[in-house]
């Protein structure tokens, strides 16, 4: 029988918890159905892992839905720390900007998972 998780693996959960919080707190540009509150990087990543997943079955059934799903909750975590970028509205600049922000957010996730 296993024991409990040492204590690295369990501060290691306990970041990937409040990583996963800080990503709740990313506001998109898109807004809910209300039309006033913005949708959230979470709530973006969990649609997408369902539409993904969904239209991968349908149409695609020989990809593997799991990897489809987890590809689909992580595609946008570096903006936990670069935030999130409009896609419609960037130019040259905004594209090397958002790199620039999008790479370093990687590197500061990649070594707090040190």
């Amino acid at each position: 029988m296993q024991s409990a998780c040492s204590e690295p693996d369990l501060a290691a959960l306990l970041h990937l918890g409040h990583l996963t919080l800080m990503l709740g707190e990313v506001e998109r540009a898109t807004v809910h159905t209300d039309g006033v509150r913005h949708e959230s990087d979470t709530t973006h990543s969990v649609m997408t892992a369902y539409i993904a997943c969904s239209l991968a079955a349908r149409y695609y059934p020989h990809l593997d839905l799991g990897l489809i799903a987890q590809y689909a909750i992580v595609h946008d975590a570096v903006e936990i720390y670069a935030g999130d970028t409009v896609a419609f509205t960037r130019d040259e600049d905004g594209r090397a900007d958002q790199r620039r922000r999008e790479d370093m957010a990687y590197l500061q996730i990649r070594e707090e998972a040190q």
